[in-house]
């Protein structure tokens, strides 16, 4: 006769932009998680008006095992992730608030330096153009690196590149 042997099954809060293409990404690298590993539940949040303080505070009494997070939310719902016992992955979110985290965690950051010098790159390889630009997304630390990085690599290239700015 069988016994019946309890299946722990993870739940974890992912907090996830998918508005844009890398939001989108990094679900779908999550359901490629989630296909290997079938114990896994995710509940996922997309923006930061779900992505609430309240909701990282209680996530452990919802039975949350975990938090994937990548919406930066409000200065409030930094504190209350900083502040959560349950382990954590923040991706591309920087906070002072993390400086004094107890709890697991893991950081994940894009090397936008890298980035930008890669599409200089690329457009290097790719002939001869009468000029380059840099026009930045968002006012935003991520698109100005990016873009420092694409002007460098074209300099070493031999190559002038204007940058524009965003007021968004």
């Amino acid at each position: 006769m069988g016994r019946n042997i309890a299946i722990k099954r993870f739940k974890v809060l992912a907090a996830v932009w998918i508005a844009r293409a890398g939001g989108r990404d990094t679900l779908n690298g999550i359901f490629r998680f989630i296909e290997v590993n079938p114990d896994w539940q995710i509940v996922l949040v997309q923006n930061d008006a779900e992505f609430t303080p309240e909701l990282v505070r209680t996530a452990k009494d919802r039975g949350f095992d975990g938090i994937i997070a990548t919406i930066p939310g409000s200065v409030d719902t930094l504190a209350a992730l900083a502040e959560t016992p349950l382990p954590v992955v923040i991706k591309n979110v920087r906070s002072p608030a993390f400086t004094a985290r107890r709890g697991p965690t893991a950081f994940i950051y894009n090397d936008n330096d890298a980035i930008g010098r890669l599409a200089a790159a690329t457009l290097l390889k790719g002939g001869r153009y009468a000029s380059f630009a840099y026009v930045p997304e968002f006012n935003t630390d991520w698109c100005r690196d990016r873009g420092k990085g694409f002007a460098a690599r074209l300099s070493e290239g031999g190559e002038e590149c204007r940058i524009f700015t965003s007021t968004s």
